[in-house]
């Protein structure tokens, strides 16, 4: 199966989830449908995280998982899906005001979250290990929400430390593909575990330096903005990045987290993640590329 025809799958059955909520959450799950165009291939973009992609790449890549059947990868897609709309929800609430003060999103968020956990606790099978790495990755998820919440009314700078709480937001990513491997394959759960912390780290360097100029219009904080010395204006964050080497050295970082993430594909019984790490790479080249001819093209003007 092609990622592409997985996203359509996917796209139904959320389709159909959708259609069977009560009346109040079912608008709201209509009002996110069309906010975030999920009738179009909302997780195929190019700079999105492999959120369907990693079940895929289990079931593909070991043959103990692809016994489970298709059913089971489809499951684990869907609860992907899922966690990951619940996340998008309260991303947009706290950090966005989107839909703020609308109760029916917020409770949408929870029938997602319900929707992701039943799926992923089915496929598990009452696996211990992979019930203690549920509940981790959540936690860690809620303590990285909570001080993203709490830094962005402050003018705490991140540090190395803050930076590692805050990159478990996309702790919970790895869940669908560790539950479908769980029963089968439990030596698995560690590596998996690894590469989505090193996917969410170049993810995260890749899109804050994208975001620089809205960043810095907003008052936002980000990594590569404390990386680049925020503290010290604006007129210095664009110095150290286009002047000084520093979107360089941001895009070899997250190069490096890439290429960690691919050395540990084999443990993890995921081989397509290679071919998705050098097509990133790629397009990590061209944003980087295209970054500059932006800034030369302001100077000339």
């Amino acid at each position: 199966m092609r990622p592409e025809d997985l996203r359509g799958i996917i796209r139904e059955r959320l389709a159909r989830w959708g259609g069977g909520l009560g009346p109040t959450l079912r608008q709201a799950w209509e009002a996110l449908w069309h906010r975030l165009r999920l009738d179009q291939d909302y997780f195929g973009h190019p700079l999105a995280l492999p959120v369907l992609e990693l079940p895929l790449w289990q079931f593909q890549g070991d043959p103990r998982v692809r016994a489970r059947g298709e059913d089971a990868m489809l499951d684990a897609a869907e609860s992907a899906a899922a966690g990951y709309l619940h996340v998008r929800i309260q991303d947009d609430l706290l950090d966005e005001g989107t839909a703020a003060g609308d109760a029916g999103q917020l409770m949408l968020a929870e029938a997602l979250g319900a929707r992701h956990q039943r799926l992923c606790m089915q496929l598990a099978g009452g696996a211990a290990a992979f019930a203690s790495l549920f509940e981790a990755r959540w936690t860690a998820y809620a303590e990285a929400m909570a001080l993203d919440s709490a830094l962005g009314a402050s003018d705490g700078v991140i540090d190395r430390a803050t930076e590692a709480v805050l990159l478990q937001r996309t702790a919970p990513l790895v869940l669908p593909a560790a539950a479908l491997a769980a029963p089968v394959a439990p030596e698995t759960l560690g590596p998996l575990d690894t590469i989505v912390t090193r996917l969410a780290a170049a993810h995260q360097l890749v899109t804050d330096a994208i975001d620089v100029e809205k960043d810095l219009r907003n008052g936002n904080q980000s990594l590569v903005l404390a990386r680049m010395g925020a503290e010290h204006g604006a007129d210095h964050v664009r110095r150290a990045l286009y002047v000084e080497g520093g979107l360089d050295r941001i895009h070899a970082e997250a190069r490096a987290e890439l290429e960690a993430a691919r050395d540990r594909a084999p443990l993890a019984g995921v081989p397509g993640l290679a071919q998705w790490v050098d097509q990133r790479i790629a397009v990590m080249e061209r944003v980087r590329a295209e970054a500059f001819r932006a800034l030369f093209a302001q100077l000339v003007t």
